[in-house]
């Protein structure tokens, strides 16, 4: 998604199709700890059997949305959610300046979701058996003030005549 989005808002240099990908990783990471109760619901766990094993979680408890060990479910959480900042990190680092104008709409999108994933953790990963949202009105905010931030970002770097 991440990619494709960055190829409709357009862009000039080949970083910001890495950026993009990474973005897209991260996104993909976030929705996949907000959805992990609905998912169950859905007899579907989108989580790698490896962690779940580390975390000594079977694929049962997930879908019946009980884990026997609350703890190890909020570090197998925190590790996803520290997974998720990393490739947000990675993409923000990876967005060149020449295209950041461009991108406006997948950086407004990554800090929606940073955000999102900023409540999920605020909340103490309760995703197993309370969906987790954000209003419209903080979306509308955090867009606005990302507008107001890249449009002074820019202002910075373009050169006085």
């Amino acid at each position: 998604v991440g990619m494709l989005v960055a190829k409709i808002l357009g862009y000039q240099h080949p970083n910001t199709e890495k950026y993009a990908q990474k973005l897209g990783i991260a996104c993909q990471l976030i929705n996949i700890i907000r959805d992990v109760g609905d998912d169950a619901k859905q007899n579907r766990v989108y989580l790698p059997k490896d962690e779940l094993a580390k975390y000594e979680i079977s694929m049962t408890e997930i879908l019946a949305r009980r884990p026997k060990n609350r703890e190890n479910f909020i570090a197998l959480m925190q590790m996803q959610a520290n997974r998720a900042r990393k490739y947000y990190a990675e993409a923000m680092q990876l967005l060149p300046n020449t295209d950041r104008g461009n991108q406006q709409g997948g950086l407004i999108m990554a800090r929606i979701y940073l955000s999102l994933l900023d409540k999920i953790e605020a909340n103490n990963f309760t995703v197993l058996n309370e969906p987790c949202q954000i209003s419209s009105l903080r979306k509308l905010w955090i867009t606005w003030k990302t507008i107001k931030t890249e449009k002074k970002q820019l202002q910075q770097l373009e050169p006085i005549a």
